[in-house]
């Protein structure tokens, strides 16, 4: 049951994938931009088909609506300019050349899922969380909170991941005693 699910969710975040890339070049355009750091959180609702993107560089915000449907454009919901400079992304971006590529709690499926590009120079790094908690990632979305008005913040509350995360490794131990 468990292989089924986790091949579900890997099946879907593909489409979601392929989605976003058949948007033409909506992607490329948020990450070819001339800024030398960028971070981009896309935490996406597969279940509205829809995508919110948050483009933050060393000099500012920007919360952006993506439908995944035919014909509806991207709407800017926000914007604003930061005075962090250098120190923001040398901050942000500790620890983060370490993490993998996938995060994924084997226990929960939900409605959505977070991904991170982090873009320095001409590389491009991505991390997905599916219900799973990093504290790297948590410092980077704490930020992007803190900045931006509360209707668009992101949603990545750590007790409940952790509480979630403990559940399942528990579950999954208690499974495999079982057997």
């Amino acid at each position: 049951m468990k292989r089924l699910l986790i091949a579900f969710i890997l099946i879907l975040s593909a489409f979601l994938s392929f989605a976003q890339k058949s948007a033409g070049r909506k992607n490329e355009d948020i990450h070819h931009a001339s800024a030398p750091f960028k971070i981009i959180i896309f935490d996406t609702d597969y279940l509205r088909f829809s995508t919110r993107l948050y483009i933050l560089t060393r000099d500012s915000i920007k919360v952006i609506f993506r439908s995944h449907l035919a014909g509806v454009k991207d709407e800017l919901l926000f914007q604003n300019e930061i005075k962090y400079g250098q120190g923001l992304k040398s901050a942000l971006l500790l620890g983060m050349d370490a993490l993998k590529e996938i995060y994924l709690n084997q226990c929960i499926i939900s409605d959505s899922w977070i991904k991170v590009d982090i873009c320095k120079e001409d590389t491009i790094k991505s991390i997905y969380l599916y219900d799973y908690y990093r504290p790297e990632i948590a410092a980077v979305i704490e930020f992007v909170n803190s900045i931006i008005p509360h209707d668009f913040k992101i949603g990545y509350d750590k007790k409940e991941l952790m509480e979630e995360m403990k559940k399942c490794r528990e579950e999954m131990k208690n499974d495999s005693s079982s057997k």
